[in-house]
This record gives C-alpha cells, sequence and structure tokens, in this order.
C-alpha cells in the first residue's frame, strides 16, 4: 500500500544546497519511496535559538510503502551519513541537516521516539511557506484546517524568503 507523507528538511551549516540535494536524493533512492512533489527554497533565521548561519528550508511530498516509524528511521540513517550529531538536549542547534515527518496521510501519533503531525508544524512558517506552496489543501488531522489556513492564522512573526527551486 502507497502512503502519502511530507518531509520538512533544513540546513544551516556548510553548503547548505549541496547538503540538501544529497538528503533528497538519499530519500528519493529509499525502497518503496519516491518523491512527488519539491518545494522552493526558503531561507529563514534560526527558530528556538540564535545563530549566525540562516536556515534553508523546504518541504518533499513523498509516496512510500514505508510505514511512519521505518521512514523516520531511513530518515534519521540519512542525517547521520550527512553529519547530523545525536540529539543530547533538548535544546535547538545548528545543523548540517534535519529531516522532519510533519504529515502522514490522515495519521495522529504521539509516542516517544515520533510524533505526527510535527508538534511544532502549525507555528513555524519556515515548515507552513513550503508546505502551502506544494499542498495547500493538505488538511492537519487535529487542527482540521488546510495548508494555507494553518499559514494564514499562524502567529509565527517570523520572516521567511523564497529562494528559488531545486
Amino acid at each position: 500500500m502507497k502512503y502519502t507523507a511530507y518531509i520538512s528538511y533544513g540546513s544551516n551549516l556548510g553548503d547548505k544546497k549541496v547538503v540538501i540535494q544529497k538528503a533528497l536524493d538519499l530519500i528519493n533512492s529509499l525502497s518503496g519511496v519516491s518523491i512527488t512533489a519539491y518545494s522552493n527554497f526558503y531561507s529563514s533565521d534560526a527558530w528556538g535559538f540564535s545563530s549566525e548561519n540562516s536556515f534553508l528550508n523546504g518541504v518533499i511530498e513523498i509516496s512510500t510503502e514505508l510505514s511512519a516509524f521505518s521512514l523516520l528511521e531511513a530518515l534519521q540513517r540519512i542525517e547521520q551519513s550527512l553529519g547530523r550529531n545525536e540529539k543530547t538536549t533538548q535544546e535547538y542547534v545548528d545543523r548540517f541537516i534535519d529531516l522532519d515527518i510533519i504529515g502522514y496521510e490522515n495519521l495522529v501519533l504521539t509516542t516517544p521516539a515520533l510524533t505526527i503531525p510535527h508538534e511544532w508544524m502549525h507555528v513555524r512558517n519556515f515548515v507552513l511557506e513550503p508546505l502551502a506552496e506544494i499542498a495547500p489543501e493538505w488538511t492537519h488531522p487535529l487542527y482540521l484546517m488546510s495548508a494555507n489556513e494553518l499559514l494564514a492564522n499562524s502567529t509565527d512573526k517570523s520572516e521567511v524568503r523564497k529562494v528559488d527551486a531545486l
């Protein structure tokens, strides 16, 4: 069975476009996964911590045969292969790559390892802008609002700037 999922990505270290392209290529090469839509790149300041390095963010839509947990494990392996360190604290830090499952069909899941939909996606413009670009009618299963509606109602005041397409 095929499922539709949305993955946000971000990088604020190194050659961000190169790192992101490698991550997306690795995602697309996973067995049972294909990328079906790409957002443009979006630039934003760090969210939740201070950094001199701006982020490059975006969202992809995938079609997958993987379960949500298998997808998470695959994404974590990709992050580690591209230099992502294990989280040792709950604080945010600069990173080469961050891959988050923000939505997986209409699944609502809360476990210590994985929360779907992503618990902060609805208050992060750097996620909502690219999501609304590629899936404006995707509906958040808890808030019952489309990506466009979530963006229009966002309380996030940070600036998100479209950079260019992949």
